[in-house]
């Protein structure tokens, strides 16, 4: 399990802000397996086969641990 913010930190690049993820969330602009997530605290458990993040129209990730 791991937060929705902590999520998107590790997956986007490092100069991306924390203002700027809640940005995202708040246009609904972020996208788990197709369902989308508004709330930052938002805890993530992520199955064996993972799960598919996008994150705005054209960033595209596949998270596995």
């Amino acid at each position: 399990s791991v937060s929705l913010f902590e999520l998107l930190r590790k997956c986007m690049s490092k100069e991306t802000s924390g203002k700027e993820i809640r940005r995202l969330l708040d246009q609904n602009a972020v996208e788990i397996n197709g369902s989308a997530v508004k709330e930052l605290e938002s805890i993530i458990n992520i199955p064996e086969e993972g799960l598919n993040l996008r994150v705005g129209k054209k960033k595209w990730f596949k998270v596995v641990f």
